[in-house]
């Protein structure tokens, strides 16, 4: 597979048409919505053991051979697309081999929860997992604030959990499973109350630079918003999503 392929196929699992990271990185030059699709493809094939996988045997299995094909990416041997599209990230954006390889030490730990996460839970495990893929997302497009980068990682995290809701639990492992439908109506109420505030509150000097975390915390809060309006769960249109991107651009640009 040649590097056009690996590009083509993160484009496809990290952001296709119609999709919330789709119009996250729409108003990035495509150089950098290239290396952001490569990240963050990286991040979805996990949670993508999560929600699509019905045995734990092999969810154990697949995390094992993530975590082999991350040292294989720093020995210039990766076999998969998604790794094959990181190899000249890491080396633009100096990521080192044991930052994603705690990605995937701390997606898997997700696996383990016996109970509905709480907030605290969900800010802290997520984050330390998916928020990671978001604090390195971060980090390419530049920031001034070092906050910025705590916040970056919690929102990842809420965007991550938000995710995972949504998705029906197949194996009876991780924090779908664990809840109950109201149980869930609570963590997406949540959900959406933290990404209203951690949205007021983000650094003003890094607003513009981070506009894919932005308009991903608007988007999920209107979805979270509407699910709870509706009572039952829904996405918003892509039209709805271009609006919101296309309002934020220019918000934050002439601010």
């Amino acid at each position: 597979m040649n590097l056009h392929d690996a590009d083509e196929y993160c484009r496809q699992k990290a952001a296709p048409p119609g999709g919330s990271f789709y119009y996250s990185i729409l108003f990035y030059p495509e150089h950098l919505r290239r290396d952001l699709r490569a990240l963050h493809a990286l991040g979805i094939e996990l949670e993508e053991i999560i929600t699509e996988c019905s045995d734990p045997g092999v969810m154990r299995i697949k995390f094992a051979w993530w975590q082999d094909e991350i040292m294989r990416l720093y020995q210039h041997a990766a076999r998969h697309p998604v790794s094959r599209a990181l190899a000249n990230v890491i080396t633009r954006h100096d990521i080192q081999q044991h930052q994603l390889q705690e990605i995937i030490s701390n997606v898997e730990q997700l696996t383990a929860m016996t109970q509905p996460p709480s907030m605290q839970e969900v800010l802290m495990m997520f984050g330390k997992g998916p928020g990671l893929v978001w604090r390195l997302s971060a980090k390419i497009c530049g920031h001034q604030k070092p906050e910025t980068m705590t916040l970056a990682g919690e929102m990842g995290g809420l965007f991550s959990c938000f995710h995972i809701l949504q998705q029906p639990a197949r194996s009876g492992t991780g924090p779908a499973a664990q809840c109950t439908p109201q149980e869930r109506s609570l963590l997406i109420q949540d959900i959406q109350k933290m990404l209203t505030h951690y949205c007021a509150v983000f650094p003003a000097a890094d607003r513009y630079r981070q506009l894919h975390i932005l308009i991903m915390g608007h988007i999920i809060a209107g979805t979270c918003e509407k699910i709870q309006r509706n009572g039952k769960l829904q996405a918003l249109t892509p039209l709805k999503k271009l609006w919101m991107a296309w309002r934020l651009q220019r918000r934050y640009r002439s601010s």
